[in-house]
C-alpha cells in the first residue's frame, strides 16, 4: 500500500503540484504552528479520504466492477478519443490566434470560462446533495456486491457439480424421494 501511495503520488504531481504549493503557502502563511499544521492536516485529510473510499469501494465490488468495466472498455475508449479531439480543437481555438499575431482566448475561450462558472456555481449550491448522493450510491454498491456474494454462495451450496464429491441439491432430493 505504501508502494502505491508513492507511485500516484509521483504520479499526481503534474495535478496537485499547484494545490499543494498553494496549501503549502497558505500554511506557511499562518502566525502559530497549531495553524500551520492544521492546515496540513486539513489538506492530508481531505487527500487521503477520497482515495481510501476509493479503494474500499473497489476492494468490495472487485469482481463485478471488472466485469462491468471491461463491457464499457469500447464505449470509454471512444468517449476518451472524442474527449481529446474537444480539447484539442479548443486549444487550437484558444492559441492559434497567437500564431497569428493576435491575443490568445477569443470567443471559445470566453465561452468555455462562462460553462467553467456556471458548472462551478452549481456544484457549490448543491455540494452537500453532490456529496450524500455520491456516499448514497458507495453505499448501495457495497449493498449489492454483497448481496451478490451471498446469492453467489448460496448458489454453489445449491447446485455444486456431481463430480465435486458433494451431492448437489436435486442430487439430494432424488435420495430422500428414492428412499421413501
Amino acid at each position: 500500500m505504501v508502494g502505491y501511495g508513492a507511485a500516484y503520488a509521483v504520479a499526481s504531481l503534474s495535478c496537485s503540484l499547484a494545490l499543494l504549493l498553494a496549501v503549502v503557502a497558505q500554511a506557511l502563511a499562518t502566525g502559530s504552528l497549531a495553524a500551520l499544521l492544521s492546515v496540513f492536516g486539513a489538506y492530508a485529510l481531505g487527500a487521503s479520504s477520497l482515495l481510501v473510499v476509493l479503494a474500499v469501494a473497489a476492494a468490495f465490488t472487485r469482481d463485478s466492477l471488472a466485469r462491468n468495466v471491461r463491457r464499457l472498455l469500447p464505449v470509454v475508449g471512444r468517449l476518451g478519443g472524442l474527449a481529446l479531439v474537444a480539447a484539442g480543437l479548443y486549444l487550437i481555438s484558444y492559441w492559434g490566434p497567437v500564431l497569428l499575431g493576435g491575443e490568445a482566448g477569443g470567443p471559445v475561450s470566453e465561452m468555455a470560462t462562462a460553462l467553467s462558472a456556471a458548472v462551478t456555481g452549481l456544484i457549490e449550491l448543491s455540494a452537500t446533495g453532490i456529496a450524500i448522493a455520491a456516499g448514497l450510491l458507495l453505499v448501495l454498491g457495497v449493498l449489492i456486491t454483497l448481496a451478490r456474494r451471498n446469492r453467489g454462495d448460496r448458489l454453489e451450496d445449491c447446485c455444486a457439480p456431481p463430480d465435486s464429491g458433494a451431492p448437489s441439491q436435486t442430487a439430494r432430493l432424488v435420495q430422500k424421494e428414492n428412499h421413501r
